[in-house]
């Protein structure tokens, strides 16, 4: 039985990883549920303005806005490498 107990705390390690992973899954699944289009839009809306159009949409910080997509668009594509790895979920 001892030899046994080390794979068997691997098994329950692996288990408890794999419900971590689905439930941080499940909460970029959630986050993104709007973003993803309108960090989209966004994107159009940087490239094709100019500085005052944007002042008029009352975006100051046009670097801020761009990291704030980026960080959705950075979640998107981990949840679908996640999604790829582990079809699933």
């Amino acid at each position: 039985m001892n030899e046994l107990w080390p794979s068997i705390e691997i098994i329950f390690e692996q288990e408890d990883l794999l419900q971590w992973s689905q439930e941080a899954v499940a909460e970029i699944k959630e986050d993104l549920n709007h973003k993803l289009g309108d960090a989209t839009r966004i994107i159009k809306v940087l490239n094709s303005n100019r500085k005052y159009e944007l002042k008029e949409l009352k975006i100051e910080d046009r670097t801020e806005v761009v990291l704030e997509v980026r960080k959705v668009l950075t979640k998107r594509n981990l949840m679908l490498q996640l999604e790829n790895k582990w079809p699933e979920f």
